[in-house]
């Protein structure tokens, strides 16, 4: 299956995102918009956004104050 532009935007946001282990509102609304630009979410996409939910809910990704 080929990887959209979008997802691979999209790929680079999250991998940078965990990198840091910190995540903006900002980014997080980023992420969200990438998700949403062609109004349907992809498989890919699914997994992508619920690899960062997860990740937040286990506190190994800290949203940043400010």
């Amino acid at each position: 299956m080929a990887v959209s532009e979008s997802n691979q935007r999209l790929r680079k946001l999250i991998d940078r995102v965990i990198d840091d282990g910190v995540i903006t509102h900002a980014e997080y609304e980023s992420i969200i918009h990438l998700i949403s630009e062609d109004s349907h979410i992809d498989n890919q996409e699914r997994a992508m956004i619920r690899q960062i939910q997860q990740m937040i809910e286990d506190k190994t990704l800290k949203f940043k104050k400010g």
